[in-house]
């Protein structure tokens, strides 16, 4: 559990990096018999058995993540503090979104609050794919770009609500379009 603190009187606080991400890395044991402890699974099959997970406040969301087996640790980069998990759930063997948008509805005001809508995706290929946003009679608004939490094997699309001349879109519903080697994922936001 990642979480913000004030200085002086360590209360807590929600907010998310701005311009960078964190880089959150969670690491696991191997016990003699080459088993990752309490996950059930070898070593041998982290790279791909392993991702991590965030929970959002209402659900746990696969993230992904790049497997280190040097390090023996999953890590990712992130701009939200909160919870995150290790968990043995199957890679990908093909270019595949997870999530996304997160959140649905977003506010890109500028105040740190729901500025951006992003989306995870898993890349075993490590092809990196391709976003564009639509408004609802199909004219280009503005391009999907790469997200912080991007790595060879995984990695995130974002957008922030900015059209292409700069300005935030007018409010409304959007379509996106991420295309990837053979495959078209679409949905609104």
């Amino acid at each position: 559990d990642f979480e913000g603190k004030k200085n002086i009187s360590r209360e807590s606080v929600k907010f998310a990096f701005a311009d960078s991400a964190a880089e959150i890395k969670i690491y696991y044991s191997v016990d003699t018999g080459g088993n990752i402890k309490s996950l059930n699974v070898t070593e041998i099959e982290a790279q791909s058995s392993l991702a991590l997970v965030w929970f959002n406040g209402a659900e746990w969301i696969k993230i992904g993540g790049e497997v280190d087996t040097s390090e023996r640790c999953v890590k990712t980069y992130t701009r939200y503090l909160g919870k995150y998990q290790l968990r043995v759930s199957p890679r990908s063997t093909g270019f595949k979104v997870l999530t996304g948008p997160v959140p649905k509805i977003f506010t890109p005001n500028g105040d740190g609050y729901n500025d951006i809508c992003s989306f995870t995706y898993d890349n075993p290929a490590g092809v990196a794919p391709t976003g564009e946003v639509f408004d609802i009679r199909g004219r280009k608004v503005a391009v999907l770009t790469k997200g912080a939490a991007s790595s060879s094997t995984s990695g995130s699309l974002v957008w922030d609500g900015k059209s292409s001349s700069g300005g935030y879109a007018a409010p409304g519903v959007y379509i996106w379009q991420i295309k990837a080697p053979g495959k078209i994922f679409n949905g609104t936001v």
